[in-house]
């Protein structure tokens, strides 16, 4: 049994057509899809908290690399060079 909610009659019309517009056959459709989209971009937020947290680490512990002027160019062809591959093994599955 569906459980409601509250809402004034401009915000559930609000919704009302945002879910039309947006292609939903419901406004729950729509709300459920708000929903999970919120709750994946908190799991990703989590993760890059998790990342930076990561990093932070490595900076206390000094596990880092210091660039200069005549090194930093090597390490943006690397960087270029991973990038370059990783869209080509894209784009070869993308094919597929």
């Amino acid at each position: 049994m569906p459980s409601p909610i509250a809402l004034s009659e401009a915000t559930a019309e609000r919704i009302r057509q945002r879910a039309l517009s947006k292609g939903f056959a419901t406004p729950e459709e729509y709300l459920a899809a708000l929903v999970a989209e919120d709750e994946r971009q908190e799991r990703e937020a989590q993760s890059l908290r998790a990342d930076v947290q990561l990093g932070i680490a490595d900076l206390d512990r000094g596990a880092y690399t210091e660039y200069d002027d005549q090194s930093l160019p090597d390490l943006v062809a690397v960087i270029e060079e991973e990038g370059r591959r990783l869209l080509q093994t894209r784009r070869g599955q993308q094919s597929k």
